[in-house]
């Protein structure tokens, strides 16, 4: 299984997308990329432009050849409504949007299911396990969007194929409840793609339940990302987290440590770019 990390905020913008391939077949999951509209009083600086633009390229790109897609809610940092003809034609995992749902969430939903009606393949996902070329998914019942309590729900999905089990668990902020970290503990996966805590706003991240997590699955990799890294001491947050990885042989970080590449988290550096220039 190869894991293709294409936009999230350690690449400079917001977002989860990944892309998993394995025997020529490629899905993609929360394939979209925004920037936040304001931040500190400030506008999205034009490196975060650019960004956006570099990172949308690279999932049209993989959209292009992809065969299925998982949406896990709809929030626009996950896909994209002016793109909806990149959806025609294929196998699409969708988070129910008449069940466990706040209504400006139901309202996307049922938009983009009338927009794809007859033009591609519909699976509404909660709960349920399917296949999608060499690959089975398994999806948990809707689960609060981190500590939201304003019903704000989102799919994880386990993805397993060429003897891994990948878990990807977007905007769960850490696994703050005990029904996202039951989930996560049974998942049985090696390979962990999780959003962390939005710390930038004062919330907690969950530092035990994540200890928890890694010490039971003890996985080959977890990446963390998404929320959290609209922190720029994220580290700082993680650094125990990241000592326990260590200690146990698994590889801790962001998209960016996973590729290789210097992080850019722009959104946190705004208010200092705008400053320098």
């Amino acid at each position: 299984m190869e894991l293709i990390p294409l936009a999230s905020e350690s690449l400079g913008v917001r977002s989860l997308a990944l892309a998993v391939r394995h025997k020529g077949y490629t899905l993609i999951l929360d394939p979209g990329a925004a920037l936040a509209p304001r931040r500190g009083g400030y506008p999205p600086h034009s490196l975060e432009v650019q960004a956006l633009a570099e990172r949308w390229e690279a999932i049209r790109e993989v959209l292009a050849e992809a065969q299925a897609i998982v949406l896990t809610h709809y929030h626009h940092d996950h896909w994209n409504p002016q793109a909806i003809e990149l959806f025609f034609g294929k196998k699409l995992f969708l988070k129910d949007p008449r069940s466990k749902i706040n209504r400006n969430q139901a309202i996307r939903g049922e938009e983009l299911l009338l927009q794809l009606a007859g033009k591609a393949e519909i699976t509404l996902a909660d709960g349920g396990h399917y296949r999608a070329g060499p690959f089975r998914l398994t999806f948990s019942p809707p689960l609060p969007h981190g500590a939201d309590r304003k019903g704000r729900t989102v799919l994880s999905v386990i993805v397993e194929g060429g003897g891994h089990r990948l878990l990807f668990s977007s905007d769960v902020e850490g696994f703050p409840w005990p029904v996202h970290l039951k989930f996560a503990l049974e998942s049985g996966a090696d390979l962990i793609v999780a959003d962390g805590a939005a710390t930038y706003l004062g919330r907690p991240l969950p530092k035990e339940n994540l200890l928890t997590l890694l010490r039971a699955l003890r996985p080959k990799l977890f990446l963390i990302e998404h929320h959290l890294l609209r922190d720029p001491n994220w580290r700082t947050q993680t650094r125990k987290i990241e000592e326990e990885a260590r200690r146990i042989g698994t590889f801790f970080g962001c998209y960016a440590d996973y590729l290789g590449v210097p992080e850019r988290l722009l959104e946190a550096q705004r208010k200092t770019l705008f400053s320098t220039g």
